[in-house]
């Protein structure tokens, strides 16, 4: 670990005491990713029960080093990153790393947090032999983009979202009423119904 004497911050593997931080800094980076696009698959709803549960498994888990960042005279958490190790048999590397939920609090920017958090989960990687190295992040992020692209990531996939509706409109498919899928089935299941004789006693 780096010394926190010299940085004024310190970067340590996170607790279950650090969870309602770790809830708020996610609560946070959500709303930052919807202000920058809209068209984003999305919770409905701040599941805060969910987010206690999913942070208390990726701080118990083995493969996921959680990490939070902390200025050294406050025990209130100001950042938080994880690198969780994948196993994939199937595919080649049979092992990859994800870099996830990186956030660095605005007023706390630009004090090389980012990078420090990255430079810990190397570490880790490195100590498991894991070498290939995946991140995701959204398109117009622009610190994000910068900061990945300075550190070699190279962006080999897109995943794009569209409208259904406006996907048909640019098909000139014809608008039809359908029943909804479910609809037919429980017509069906009532057509069944109505066929089947009645018992006799």
């Amino acid at each position: 670990m780096e010394s926190i004497e010299t940085s004024g911050y310190e970067i340590r593997q996170a607790t279950l005491e650090d969870i309602p931080e770790l809830i708020r800094m996610q609560v946070a980076l959500q709303k930052d990713m919807d202000s920058i696009r809209e068209n984003l698959l999305r919770p409905g709803q701040t599941n805060v029960a969910a987010l206690r549960e999913y942070y208390s498994a990726r701080i118990r888990d083995e493969q996921t080093q959680m990490l939070v960042a902390l200025p050294t005279e406050s025990s209130r958490a100001v950042g938080m990153g994880a690198g969780k190790i994948w196993l994939h048999a199937d595919y080649l590397p049979p092992r990859s790393g994800e870099l996830i939920d990186l956030w660095i609090d605005p007023e706390h920017r630009r004090k090389n947090l980012a990078r420090r958090i990255i430079a810990h989960l190397l570490r880790f990687f490195r100590l498991n032999r894991v070498d290939f190295l995946v991140v995701s992040y959204v398109e117009g992020n622009g610190i994000g983009e910068s900061l990945w692209k300075r550190l070699q990531f190279e962006p080999v996939l897109v995943t794009a979202t569209a409208d259904r509706k406006d996907v048909e409109e640019r098909l000139r498919m014809p608008i039809r009423r359908v029943a909804p899928l479910a609809y037919h089935t429980t017509l069906a299941g009532r057509s069944r119904i109505s066929m089947t004789p009645a018992p006799v006693v």
